[in-house]
């Protein structure tokens, strides 16, 4: 696994209340759920949420795992697309608002790029009522990059590029996640990037050298494996 999440020390913070419920007791889960961390699951543990709200985020943990389980690690292409036939979209589209919403109230130091303003309570009350939203609030799309036709399983720190809205990036299990902290009103219905409601989720296929931040992520990492062997 190529990994640049595992190596970031992970700091003590004392527990408080649960960022869900806002009144019991949190108790330490892993902010990304661990099927995107398989390894490194002990380097992504908080003290977010108390069990019962773990247990409601965990339903939601299962609906993705069940259905990025779909996506072969055997692409047989540098470019293309991936389709998933009639995602379930509402707890499809709550579990990547939640795992937003983690990794934006997360404190550890490889959540430390994910510095967000009003957006995190916001997406708490969708969450809190269990409401997912049109697709055009807070749009949600993934990019699959291709290895020479492999998917490979990587992770990389998730950061925040200003545009005229704000774009947040992450890494998980080879795949990336982009989530666009906006009201898009141009976003149209056959956009298929996104995920929408009653629609397949078509998921770009691009060689990861066409994709410029993952190719200086790799860079990145072969410039630091080559300065350790020194």
């Amino acid at each position: 696994m190529l990994d640049l999440v595992s190596g970031i020390k992970h700091r003590s913070e004392p527990a408080g209340p649960c960022a869900y419920c806002r009144s019991k007791p949190a108790i330490a889960h892993s902010v990304v759920p661990t099927f995107l961390f398989p390894d490194h699951a002990q380097n992504v543990r908080e003290e977010l949420l108390c069990p019962a709200c773990y247990d409601t985020i965990s339903k939601w943990d299962h609906v993705g795992r069940t259905v990025l389980t779909g996506i072969p690690y055997e692409l047989g292409t540098a470019t293309g697309c991936l389709r998933i036939a009639n995602p379930p979209y509402r707890e499809l589209r709550l579990w990547l608002l939640s795992l937003l919403w983690r990794m934006a109230i997360a404190t550890g130091p490889i959540w430390r790029n994910v510095q967000l303003g009003e957006e995190p309570d916001l997406i708490r009350e969708l969450l809190v009522k269990e409401t997912p939203a049109a697709a055009n609030h807070f749009p949600i799309g993934l990019i699959l990059p291709s290895f020479d036709g492999r998917r490979f399983d990587f992770s990389f720190e998730p950061d925040v590029v200003d545009r005229e809205y704000k774009l947040v990036r992450a890494a998980f299990g080879g795949l990336l996640f982009f989530f666009e902290l906006h009201i898009d009103a141009t976003l149209q219905e056959t956009d298929q990037f996104y995920l929408r409601p009653n629609q397949d989720w078509n998921i770009p296929i691009d060689d990861w050298q066409n994709i410029d931040f993952v190719r200086a992520w790799v860079h990145s990492l072969y410039r630091q494996t080559v300065k350790k062997q020194r």
